[in-house]
């Protein structure tokens, strides 16, 4: 699993993992290994946009 130090290179890693697996065939969509790979996108996605918006209030903070 990667680790949030660089959540951009994580998610580009899995998607193109994801989308070798796909690769034009839509029945692998129900692959375990696809479905797994989402599923870590989805939390990769999620952790980054908490991430962002515990920036935004720190940087509000500091500015008051």
């Amino acid at each position: 699993m990667c680790y949030m130090r660089n959540v951009y290179v994580c998610i580009k890693h899995l998607k193109d993992k994801m989308d070798f697996l796909i690769d034009g065939n839509i029945e692998n969509l129900q692959k375990p290994e696809v479905i797994n790979i989402s599923q870590e996108l989805d939390k990769l996605i999620y952790k980054s946009m908490l991430l962002k918006d515990e920036d935004k209030s720190i940087k509000s903070k500091s500015h008051s």
